[in-house]
């Protein structure tokens, strides 16, 4: 039988399909910055897609918000497995230290500790709002504005140390704490 002959338009099919097109490069990086590994950051996103799919046939909405919570829970299941950990030894090597004439931003990204990355992955890369990545995490709006302040604060000091190395001066240090963190410890620098 001809496939063409009978053949109905799959709506959620074509909804997978329209959120590939319009975020999927969005997902692949936020899935790269958080694995560090492009091979299995495409197979985070293809579950994901699949995972969409499934949920838009059972009738369920699948928003740009629903699709990168899922692309950060599928790398924390990619992180916890343990052929991930055997095959990519983070604790044993050294991460490269940031060079800030190249762009470095990322490598010293790559750096901070995965739930401030992740957070800020979210707010800075991807652009939702602390009350969105609240929602995604399910985690407190002040754990959110914390873990962005910290972010910002290791962020500045990886590059800081690079541009002194490099010879160029360190970046100015005006971040003040979140308002209303009580007990944030390191509060200003």
């Amino acid at each position: 039988m001809d496939k063409s002959e009978g053949h109905r338009p799959d709506p959620a099919a074509e909804r997978v399909e329209q959120l590939a097109d319009e975020h999927g490069l969005a997902f692949l990086g936020l899935a790269v910055s958080l694995v560090g590994d492009r091979q299995a950051a495409e197979e985070i996103v293809q579950d994901v897609l699949y995972h969409a799919y499934r949920h838009i046939r059972r009738g369920h909405p699948v928003t740009r918000a629903w699709l990168s919570q899922a692309v950060v829970w599928g790398a924390r299941a990619t992180r916890r497995q343990a052929w991930w950990r055997r095959v990519v030894p983070t604790r044993d090597v050294p991460p490269p230290a940031p060079d800030a004439s190249d762009g470095s931003v990322v490598v010293a990204m790559r750096q901070l500790p995965k739930p401030l990355a992740e957070v800020a992955l979210l707010h800075y890369w991807a652009g939702f709002s602390v009350d969105e990545v609240h929602q995604m995490l399910h985690i407190p709006t002040g754990t959110v504005k914390s873990r962005l302040y910290r972010a910002r604060h290791l962020l500045r000091e990886a590059l800081s140390e690079a541009l002194l190395e490099d010879g160029a001066g360190a970046l100015p240090d005006a971040d003040p704490p979140p308002e209303g963190h009580e007990g944030h410890e390191g509060g200003q620098s």
